[in-house]
């Protein structure tokens, strides 16, 4: 795996990819902080992206997907795939996650969509 948001993934953990997130959050605040959703400023969101577990919408999706140069294809039993990001051609299959917008007591959660090996 090339990927440290799957070898993030691979090990129970989503701190890589929070770092990910923020890292681009910050880098092309211009192109996302329109979108984000915060109540205090577009910095303290950033911090909260990367330090905890209060993240995971469409718009971090976007972030990832742009700066992992992946595609990443989110299924949902209530909808078709969701495709977010271009398909960069450097020969790696998108990321696949599935959304379960009511997930025990969780409530909206993604998990990842791995082959069967």
């Amino acid at each position: 795996m090339n990927c440290p948001l799957q070898q993030s993934l691979s090990c129970g953990a989503f701190c890589v990819a929070g770092g990910l997130c923020a890292d681009e959050l910050k880098s092309s605040e211009s192109e996302f902080s329109p979108f984000a959703e915060f109540e205090d400023s577009y910095d303290n969101y950033v911090d909260r992206v990367r330090s905890s577990a209060e993240w995971g919408g469409q718009l971090e999706l976007q972030c990832l997907a742009k700066a992992l140069k992946r595609q990443i294809i989110v299924y949902c039993a209530e909808s078709s795939p969701l495709e977010i990001g271009s398909i960069v051609d450097n020969d790696q299959d998108p990321i696949r996650l599935s959304y379960h917008k009511h997930y025990y007591a969780l409530g909206e959660h993604y998990n990842a969509v791995v082959s069967d090996l």
